[in-house]
């Protein structure tokens, strides 16, 4: 089982439009990386905006290495149920990096988009209660 001190989230942008609806659809790939630099958790989550410019919020694919770890379930299911506020910050995150961090030699761009961060831990970036929720050997 996992500890909070054990884990890091990445997280990647990626955008298209949508050929039939004419939707732009942004899609923020946060994945929770183990102490080994293996993907755990990955959730998917999406923006997307309709041609009256009216944002929608949902989750995507979502996948877990251990469905058994508490930790590792709180952590996807914290991502699934606080949608809408999650995806409006961290939008608020990706803007930022664009307007200040985007340059040839330190921007990298993967299978799953523009890397906004990574290594960051988890403990920066998801509530203790989310985290003191999926274990009770968190520090």
């Amino acid at each position: 089982m996992y500890t909070s001190n054990d884990l890091t989230l990445s997280m990647f942008y990626s955008s298209t439009i949508a050929e039939e609806t004419g939707n732009k659809i942004v899609t923020l790939t946060v994945q929770t990386v183990g102490p080994s630099a293996e993907v755990l958790q990955i959730s998917k989550l999406h923006c997307i905006t309709d041609e009256n410019k009216t944002k929608h919020y949902s989750i995507g694919e979502q996948f877990i290495a251990n469905g058994s770890d508490p930790l590792l379930t709180s952590i996807e299911s914290w991502c699934r149920d606080n949608s809408a506020p999650l995806i409006q910050e961290l939008m608020l995150e990706v803007m930022e990096f664009i307007f200040s961090n985007i340059n040839q030699n330190a921007t990298w761009i993967g299978q799953y988009g523009m890397k906004i961060f990574e290594n960051e831990p988890v403990t920066k970036r998801i509530p203790d209660s989310v985290l003191h929720n999926g274990s009770s050997e968190n520090s």
